[in-house]
């Protein structure tokens, strides 16, 4: 009987394994290729957030010429006689003051004053005005008066209380009228971060818009010449005003922040002085 012989080939796999020079080469490969990727999410995060800022200095000097526009609007409405509707002030950057009546009722003096600290009893409500607010107090044949701020109103009896003792007792009939004079300015105290501030008589200025960098005023007269600082205001027609605005954001250098910086301008007709 014949054996079988039975012969079994085993095939190995090939057990050879990656050379140290393969592996830092492809970590080099690995490397170069993160970097790319990681570089180009840095140029595109920078756009982004150049484009968010540029938006934002945008919205910022669009919202602050919107409010000068409506406030430049105003300057002069039902003003009494020794009030100026605005006030001039060329500066650089410049500033830009106006004057309304605020508030839609007319109270006048039913009693004479009997002293300069008395109270002021009026025939019309009060329903316009409030503690702490300014009103202009004028006799309208006197062609004089002051400013006084209101300590207290009395709806009820219609009285209105002084903060202050007057310059003199006003006569009967003499017109009490609520103001709103109210000032924009450029602060630049902090190089690094100016901001439009608006003040209100007798108040603290608040800021109104950040990174506003300039105000610029003109006004141009009944006779077309376009003035700086006019001396009579009476002949005003329009206020030019020009607003900048420009990010002081740290992340981003001079030459970019000029680049980012926006410039609006408007015309505002005065309907309330010279008609």
């Amino acid at each position: 009987m014949k054996k079988l012989t039975i012969f079994c080939s085993h095939s190995r796999p090939n057990q050879a394994g990656h050379t140290l020079l393969e592996v830092l080469v492809a970590l080099l490969i690995m490397g170069v290729i993160t970097t790319a990727i990681f570089q180009t999410y840095i140029v595109q995060h920078k756009n982004y957030m150049a484009q968010e800022n540029v938006t934002n200095v945008q919205q910022n000097a669009r919202a602050a010429i919107q409010e000068l526009t409506r406030q430049a609007r105003m300057a002069g409405y039902a003003v009494p006689n020794g009030v100026q509707p605005i006030r001039p002030a060329n500066a650089n950057p410049d500033s830009l003051t106006v004057t309304y009546k605020s508030g839609d009722c007319d109270p006048s003096l039913s009693v004479a004053m009997a002293s300069m600290s008395d109270k002021l009893q009026v025939s019309t409500s009060v329903s316009c005005i409030q503690s702490g607010q300014y009103a202009y107090i004028v006799h309208p044949d006197s062609g004089g008066g002051e400013w006084f701020q209101i300590n207290n109103v009395d709806t009820l009896a219609r009285v209105i209380y002084p903060a202050l003792p007057l310059s003199k007792a006003y006569t009967l009939g003499t017109l009490v009228v609520p103001l709103q004079q109210v000032t924009y300015f450029v602060d630049k105290s902090d190089a690094a971060s100016p901001k439009l501030m608006l003040l209100q008589r007798g108040g603290v200025a608040q800021v109104f818009a950040e990174n506003i960098i300039d105000l610029q005023v003109t006004y141009r007269m009944k006779n077309g010449y376009i003035l700086d600082a006019p001396i009579n205001v009476e002949d005003v027609r329009e206020i030019l005003i020009s607003l900048s605005g420009q990010s002081t954001d740290a992340q981003f250098d001079t030459k970019v922040n000029r680049k980012n910086a926006r410039v609006f301008q408007t015309a505002v007709y005065l309907r309330n002085i010279g008609s």
